[in-house]
């Protein structure tokens, strides 16, 4: 009996060895999870990176430095990106003119994607990436490597909000009109 529990007691050991240091780190996936804490450098990565645009164009992020920038992580066949898209394009509409922008960064390959961006009529900047799209997302914060997930960029470079998984309390549209009107 008490091989059986210095067994058990050693796999335990090797769980929590092999499990994430924080408790922020181990949040269980969900279709709403809390918005990670903001960072306080500036996203590097975000502005290095560079994708293909939906005419097979390179896109580098850079070109939006210095705009409020909504930047979405999504793929067509995850369900809450099939209706923030079309609820991210409202927002684009209601704020493009005020040095705002939302640029989708799918996870797909690019015939699903031009297909999707058409059927739901997102005209924000989208480019897609596959797997170097979801490891710019580990880069930038997604511990969980979820989709959808939200990066909100200020005017200076700053992220001031990560979201993981659906946001449906209207949180993003309360802080983009926050920072549109800074």
């Amino acid at each position: 009996m008490s091989r059986r529990l210095n067994g058990l007691a050693a796999m335990a050991a090797l769980v929590l060895a092999i499990a994430p240091a924080s408790a922020q780190d181990a949040k269980p996936a969900g279709p709403a999870l809390d918005a990670l804490p903001a960072a306080t450098a500036p996203p590097t990565a975000l502005w290095a990176a560079s994708f293909k645009d939906l005419a097979d164009q390179p896109q580098p992020l850079s070109a939006y430095k210095g705009k409020i920038a909504l930047v979405y992580f999504w793929a067509t066949w995850c369900e809450p990106c099939q209706k923030e898209g079309p609820a991210f394009q409202a927002l684009y509409e209601k704020f493009k003119d005020k040095n705002f922008v939302v640029v989708g960064i799918a996870v797909d390959n690019a015939d699903k994607v031009r297909a999707f961006v058409k059927d739901k009529g997102m005209a924000f900047p989208n480019v897609y990436g596959g797997t170097d799209a979801i490891k710019l997302s580990k880069e930038l914060g997604n511990t969980l490597g979820g989709i959808p997930y939200v990066l909100i960029v200020d005017k200076d470079g700053r992220v001031v909000e990560r979201i993981t998984g659906e946001a449906k309390d209207g949180r993003i549209d309360g802080i983009v009109a926050s920072l549109v009107t800074k």
